[in-house]
């Protein structure tokens, strides 16, 4: 397995959901990365972590890869149901909003969309 397949696999394994509350103090922190849609956020994590600059710097110059506005942070905290697919790329977390479907009355899982 090549260096670029374990990496892939091992964040692959580490991606987790998080509401804003958990995300909030890394943004204050400076180390919260937030992931377009259009880009998939394995892709993103795996070239953070490489330190692949060819690939990261046009994400960040485009926006795609970018800390959270002032105007995204108060859009986050007012949002219902938004839930984010998130992972650690030391020392940053990289999150992708996602659509959380409400609980169901027996307690089942969240799901994200």
């Amino acid at each position: 397995m090549t260096s670029e397949a374990h990496v892939r696999e091992k964040l692959a394994g580490e991606i987790d959901l998080a509401d804003w509350a958990a995300l909030a103090p890394h943004a204050t922190a400076g180390r919260l990365f937030v992931v377009a849609s259009e880009l998939a956020l394995l892709d993103a994590a795996v070239a953070v972590a490489s330190d692949d600059k060819e690939q990261v710097e046009p994400w960040i110059a485009s926006g795609q890869l970018a800390r959270p506005t002032a105007s995204q942070v108060e859009h986050f905290q007012r949002q219902k149901g938004l839930g984010f697919a998130c992972v650690i790329v030391s020392p940053f977390v990289l999150a992708q909003g996602r659509r959380v479907e409400e609980a169901s009355d027996d307690g089942a899982a969240r799901k994200v969309r």
